[in-house]
């Protein structure tokens, strides 16, 4: 009993000063992707390389940010990875919608301003908005919403957040377990070797890994869940405080909603439903439901938005995501960018509203 006591005292005294260490370390090098809950937590660095394109001097996967031209027209498009894009610059939906846009109209000029950062939700966003994205002076704000995760990340209580915030170790161990045991041999090498080559048959998540990120995000389409609707509650209260913020600027608010693969992926959604049944959990599956509601309480708040999920419900038998990845691939960026092309300008008019 002496002898257990001893080694219990003894790793929580290591414990401790590995703690201390690690604050101490956090003190004179911030480390933002393991520590900081804020919006930049997964942001770019400045100038970094990502497949040959750099990110510009704020962090952003795009060209440098500038003085808007009294004949132009400006968008600015908020989100997370979906946003910031897993393709090369080249190839993400946002800059193929501008030079579609520019190319159908020469007359005038668009720019869509790419604000993505990984990992953020609709709080994220709206700090975003407001610290930064409306000093680019927009005339028109995009908010994609990705119903994959977005519900969720709208939550994102204190308690959820409490071994975050304090603790540093168990925090570091955790995301170093997720890294070794959750990703593929294809990400494990891309990351070693820094992102130089893009892949789009490469995957992300191991099987096991894959199929539990999915698990955990059906409950938005399960009837039975009674989470959903606090969620979009959550989401709602967001997009309103952004509405209203976008409307005191004469600024128009478009939210633009994005599909999970397992709404338009007819094999990945059947092993989610078995993986739940095996579980013990008799799912009500309703595909379309949390495009639907989030549609119908934006509607009633007088919110523009634009649903995706028909334009990729129509592409079941081509792959439009990266494969166990949940992103979009090169094919289902041309799609959404060649869609918003053609469905943006009617948000651009002065009865956009």
């Amino acid at each position: 009993m002496k002898k257990l006591s001893f080694y219990a005292i003894f790793l929580a005294i290591s414990f401790l000063i590995i703690e201390a260490g690690i604050r101490i370390f956090i003190w004179f090098h911030p480390i933002p992707m393991l520590f900081d809950s804020g919006y930049n937590r997964f942001r770019g660095t400045p100038h970094a390389s990502i497949y040959g394109y750099p990110l510009n001097s704020e962090g952003f996967r795009d060209e440098e940010f500038g003085p808007k031209d009294k004949h132009t027209y400006r968008i600015v498009g908020l989100g997370d990875s979906f946003t910031f894009g897993v393709t090369p610059y080249p190839q993400n939906f946002l800059t193929i919608a501008e030079k579609i846009i520019n190319e159908n109209a020469p007359g005038r000029k668009t720019e869509i301003y790419n604000m993505g950062i990984p990992s953020i939700g609709p709080r994220e966003e709206l700090a975003l908005l407001t610290d930064e994205a409306l000093y680019w002076d927009p005339d028109l704000v995009m908010i994609n919403f990705f119903v994959g995760n977005d519900f969720f990340e709208s939550m994102r209580s204190d308690k959820a957040k409490f071994i975050e915030r304090y603790s540093y170790t168990a925090t570091l161990l955790y995301r170093i377990y997720r890294m070794l045991t959750k990703t593929s041999r294809d990400f494990k090498t891309q990351y070693k070797e820094g992102w130089t080559t893009y892949c789009d048959t490469c995957k992300t998540f191991s099987p096991e890994g894959y199929l539990e990120l999915q698990v955990n995000r059906s409950y938005i389409f399960n009837t039975r869940d009674p989470l959903f609707e606090s969620h979009l509650a959550d989401a709602l209260y967001f997009l309103g405080k952004a509405d209203k913020i976008c409307r005191s600027r004469n600024t128009r608010l478009l939210v633009c909603i994005f599909p999970d693969e397992s709404q338009v992926n007819p094999e990945l959604q059947r092993s989610v439903i078995r993986q739940l049944t095996a579980s013990g959990i008799d799912p009500d599956w309703d595909n379309s439901r949390p495009n639907r509601r989030l549609s119908e309480e934006l509607a009633k708040m007088g919110i523009p938005h634009i649903d995706l999920l028909p334009l990729f419900e129509g592409e079941k038998d081509s792959a439009c995501y990266v494969p166990r990845d949940t992103h979009w691939n090169l094919y289902g960026n041309r799609l959404a960018g060649s869609y918003l092309a053609k469905a943006l300008p009617a948000y651009m008019l002065p009865d956009g509203r």
